[in-house]
């Protein structure tokens, strides 16, 4: 897959046919007439770019991001159900607060210290950071929704 990756990117639009599975340019069949078959040494260079820094970064952070999508349902739901409880008995201002939070919730990943992150380090800090910031809007009665996570 990655092979093919790096010949689309350093002939866009080049016909070529490849065995499933193939690693090297040796066993790449060169079908098109206005371009020239990249090198084994061109291909190892694109790959290399391909698995850089950022190619590690942005596969973490899509890890980091699907994870905290499914906190954030639980969260949510949690904060619905409470906000649900809370109306019926009549303390609406509380139920306004649970959904200001989670509104807040549903913004996270588009906060400047989360996307200014450049490592997963920073990215995982940032969220923590702005986890605690949000729950610390929460009026008490809704802290229970957030259990799993560290504040």
């Amino acid at each position: 897959m990655i092979l093919e990756q790096a010949l689309i990117n350093l002939r866009p639009g080049a016909q070529w046919a490849m065995k499933d599975g193939s690693t090297s340019v040796d066993d790449l069949t060169w079908l098109d007439t206005e371009q020239t078959k990249p090198n084994q040494a061109e291909v190892d260079a694109e790959i290399a770019r391909l698995q850089g820094p950022e190619a590690v970064f942005a596969e973490g952070k899509a890890a980091v991001f699907s994870k905290f999508r499914a906190d954030r349902e639980m969260f949510l739901n949690r904060l619905i159900g409470i906000a649900g409880r809370l109306a019926r008995a009549g303390n609406t201002s509380i139920a306004t607060n649970a959904d200001s939070v989670a509104e807040q919730l549903i913004a996270l990943t588009a906060f400047e210290t989360v996307v200014a992150a450049t490592s997963l380090e920073e990215l995982r800090e940032a969220m923590q950071a702005r986890y605690r910031a949000i729950i610390a809007t929460a009026d008490p009665l809704l802290h229970s929704a957030f259990r799993q996570v560290d504040a």
